[in-house]
């Protein structure tokens, strides 16, 4: 009786969003008939039917959000200001509050001391914000503009309540990694298009904005050359193909003849995250290589990394006094060790770190651009400050005397390239001390789960998503970090972490049932 109600009440609210939609879309299409826009009417079309997909796949639903958490990018026809992440975490929220609502779909949520830790956290944020109420600057009437990373944040804990509830099959487990890398794919392909044929890029942007050709455009800082190309679209995949492989076979064993294309598909990977120019993506694969192996081998397998490492680095070396030529931004990135390197790619890299080092002085030492160290800011901006940067960026000049343009809009915005001088801007000493033992509760939670899952059909899964929860601490500390995201991605991480420790008891019980009797 209570399934046959369960279905009756699944199946009424699908109708119930169906007319819902259904009539939005008659007041939408009707609009725009008037001005004979058909191509926004198709583009309403298109969203409507993905709509009713989304509904109609049942439990299965909350699967995409993990497959979709990295299309940070927006469907530009929809007159909506939401990524199409946000979007399906939106989604995914009617289903999971209508099932709270009406009883069905319902799975005892286990709490553990990693939640209660997220738990304190959120509300030290939440007081941040009654400190420092914040609006949306294109609505006006706020002081304090920038609002949208608390947006992030509450789609973010309304994912890790919806993940954590869910059990994954094991066909699905097996699949998900591949998906997660084929949207990454996507994601590098878009931005591929949007800066090698703009004039195709900018018109698939009306579907997805990454398409767009200032998107993924040869990204040059203030501290880089004017013709150092710097192919930022390439870290998407970049970061997911040596990760896969790493968590596919042991990195100490790529090195064996049955192994020869893994090692050439990690290489790739390596590959594309020098030609990104960005030096923090080589550093992540780096260590997550080391992870991978620690995990296989211990501290032996650590060791044979680095020997791999340090003769990597000695070929490099020997190879810039040759009359090879590195690409720039391999030299750029190589140039912290000694060698024949171009000067310019040398001065590049150090006055990048110079760039980040005054950031950091300027926004600790002052009043100006954090205002309360101990308690912390909150997410958003003054609206005057916000003002000036937009100002100053729009005309090149310097937004205040002696200081760079661009720097002053990242200090003003608060992206300082650093994990714990964000966290201080953000949410003060209090919110950096109470975020630390999470970092590394939510590595260690990771840790223990990729150890109950050895054997399973849930062994790759754990390992590709468990394997940067485990570095995160190391990367948001020393390496590049921003509290407003890696909040948000920790909320995910422990949200699949625990989606998959759940999966696997299940998965225990019912292949041994003796064990759990």
């Amino acid at each position: 009786m209570s399934s046959t109600l369960s279905k009756v009440t699944n199946h009424q609210i699908l109708q119930s969003v169906i007319i819902v939609a259904g009539c939005l879309f008659a007041a939408y299409a009707g609009n725009y008939i008037a001005e004979e826009n058909y191509f926004l009417i198709a583009a309403a079309l298109g969203g409507l039917l993905l709509i009713m997909f989304f509904f109609g796949l049942g439990s299965n639903v909350y699967l995409l959000i993990p497959i979709c958490w990295g299309l940070n990018g927006q469907i530009s026809a929809l007159p909506l200001p939401f990524s199409v992440r946000q979007l399906v975490i939106l989604l995914a929220s009617v289903l999971f509050i209508s099932g709270l609502i009406f009883k069905t779909g319902r799975q005892k949520a286990i709490f553990e001391s990693i939640d209660l830790w997220i738990w304190i956290n959120l509300f030290w944020l939440a007081t941040t914000f009654l400190r420092n109420p914040v609006g949306v600057a294109a609505l006006g009437g706020s002081e304090r503009v920038g609002g949208k990373a608390y947006l992030d944040v509450l789609l973010g804990v309304m994912a890790y309540l919806m993940i954590s509830r869910f059990r994954i099959s094991e066909k699905d487990a097996n699949r998900l990694p591949i998906l997660i890398l084929s949207i990454a794919a996507f994601t590098s392909f878009a931005g591929a298009v949007g800066l090698f044929a703009p004039g195709v890029g900018n018109l698939l942007s009306y579907f997805y904005s990454d398409f767009g050709s200032g998107t993924f455009s040869d990204e040059v800082d203030s501290t880089i050359s004017a013709g150092a190309t710097r192919f930022g679209f390439l870290l998407a995949i970049g970061l997911q193909l040596p990760l896969y492989i790493v968590c596919k076979t042991n990195p100490i064993k790529l090195i064996l003849p049955h192994n020869i294309w893994r090692l050439l598909v990690y290489i790739i990977g390596i590959i594309m995250l020098f030609l990104t120019g960005f030096r923090n993506g080589v550093i992540q694969i780096f260590i997550i290589t080391v992870v991978a192996a620690l995990l296989r081998e211990k501290w032996a397998g650590v060791a044979k990394i680095m020997l791999a490492t340090c003769s990597v680095a000695l070929i490099s070396i020997l190879i810039s006094y040759t009359s090879i030529q590195l690409p720039y931004s391999f030299q750029r990135t190589l140039s912290f060790l000694p060698g024949n390197w171009d000067q310019e790619a040398v001065r590049d890299a150090k006055g990048s770190s110079e760039w980040r080092f005054e950031m950091w002085k300027i926004v600790l030492t002052t009043d100006k651009y954090i205002h309360n160290k101990m308690l912390g800011d909150g997410f958003g901006f003054l609206r005057a400050d916000f003002e000036i940067a937009l100002d100053a960026m729009m005309r090149g000049t310097q937004a205040y005397e002696g200081e760079n343009a661009a720097q002053e809009t990242f200090m003003i915005d608060g992206d300082v390239h650093s994990g714990p001088v964000s966290s201080i801007r953000f949410v003060g000493y209090i919110g950096l001390v109470l975020f630390l033992p999470l970092l590394f509760m939510q590595a260690a939670y990771s840790y223990r789960v990729i150890n109950a899952n050895r054997g399973t059909p849930y062994e790759m899964l754990s390992l590709y998503l468990g394997i940067p929860s485990m570095t995160l601490p190391l990367i948001f500390i020393f390496v590049f970090g921003d509290f407003r995201t890696d909040f948000v991605i920790i909320l995910f991480n422990v949200g699949m972490m625990k989606m998959i420790r759940s999966s696997v008891e299940g998965w225990k019980v019912l292949r041994y049932p003796q064990a759990g009797t």
